[in-house]
């Protein structure tokens, strides 16, 4: 038998090759060990983990089926964590079969939180790895170190390519009844996305409407909106016009503004600047879409004239006033609001 340095030059010329025939091979003759340690570049990992991360599908399921370690952790991933990024259904079913951890947390790195595998595949709205992991037992309502569920996952990059995952209103509805929890920011990814269905989803399971978002999301929403001044300020999806498969926005906009609004959403609360919902839909210029929205915020009681104490954001009334919006100017002389904190010009 080959020592263990010659096993690890060989292994590790056999996987440059990506020739993952001959590893079988060697695997299935006893010449390694299903357990079998490799040095690579200097860094020793399992060749499980390997098998996993380059999705070589029959030498992983080959190495689970002899009885290599499923939860040791390499790179900070397990085997059942590369799985769920490959979607690959079978390997997952003999990892879970084999015991396989589903709640081990990936090690957290730049750009990466501590996700589960449930939240890998929610993330890639992969529904039948979902199902699986649910039926094992994976729990819906582990959170990472964002405060993000597998929940977050599915609203956060359902929609980011061409057009909407068909899956990803079912994942939702699924993790949900298996009890992952509404934290309170959940919503505010469906509305940026201008997603009617989907919020529409969250607000029956009771997501709150006045929680302001917690920081920056990249493509996402802004640090201190409401789900209500989400949906009332224009985002990247508005100027994308539909070409990525999203809903046309400005139906989808005052769609939401109305079932926020009836949901119990505040139409005077302010962004992290002191700018209120009102505020934000002033144009610089005439426009009657902007009009529309602000007929229906008045409709629910909005003041024209909130400012919030300390707040350098002028009043949706001020800044009528100022750029000369005759329609704006007129609409708001007419609304009655709860009070005003600057006096309407004029």
């Amino acid at each position: 038998m080959s020592t263990p340095s010659e096993i690890d030059l060989r292994i590790a010329g056999l996987l440059a090759e990506r020739d993952e025939p001959a590893i079988l091979d060697l695997l299935r003759r006893g010449v390694i060990e299903p357990d079998q340690v490799v040095v690579i570049a200097g860094a020793k990992a399992r060749l499980l983990a390997i098998a996993a991360a380059e999705n070589y599908s029959p030498l992983a399921l080959d190495l689970v089926a002899q009885g290599a370690d499923v939860n040791r952790k390499c790179f900070g991933r397990t085997a059942l964590m590369d799985a769920c990024e490959w979607r690959n259904h079978e390997l997952i079913a003999a990892l879970l079969a084999a015991g396989a951890d589903t709640e081990a947390r990936q090690k957290a790195g730049e750009g990466e939180a501590d996700d589960t595998p449930l939240m890998m595949s929610a993330e890639r709205c992969d529904l039948r790895a979902v199902r699986q992991l649910l039926a094992a037992g994976a729990d819906a309502g582990a959170v990472n170190r964002c405060g993000q569920s597998a929940v977050h996952g599915v609203l956060r990059c359902y929609s980011t390519g061409p057009g909407r995952h068909p899956d990803a209103r079912e994942i939702v509805e699924q993790l949900l009844r298996a009890g992952a929890p509404l934290v309170g920011t959940e919503l505010h990814f469906a509305v940026y996305r201008r997603d009617v269905a989907m919020a529409t989803l969250l607000l029956a399971r009771g997501s709150p409407v006045n929680a302001p978002f917690p920081r920056n999301e990249r493509d996402g929403p802004t640090k201190g909106d409401t789900p209500l001044i989400a949906a009332c300020r224009l985002n990247g999806v508005d100027l994308a016009g539909g070409s990525f498969g999203f809903e046309e926005t400005d139906d989808a906009r005052l769609e939401l503004v109305r079932r926020l609004l009836e949901r119990g959403a505040d139409p005077d609360q302010p962004d992290a600047k002191g700018m209120t919902p009102l505020r934000i839909v002033v144009p610089r210029v005439v426009d009657d879409f902007q009009l529309s929205l602000a007929k229906i915020l008045l409709s629910a009681g909005a003041d024209p004239h909130a400012a919030p104490a300390g707040a350098k954001a002028r009043s949706a009334a001020a800044l009528a006033t100022e750029l000369g919006l005759s329609d704006f100017i007129e609409l708001f002389g007419r609304a009655t609001g709860p009070g005003s904190r600057d006096a309407p010009a004029g």
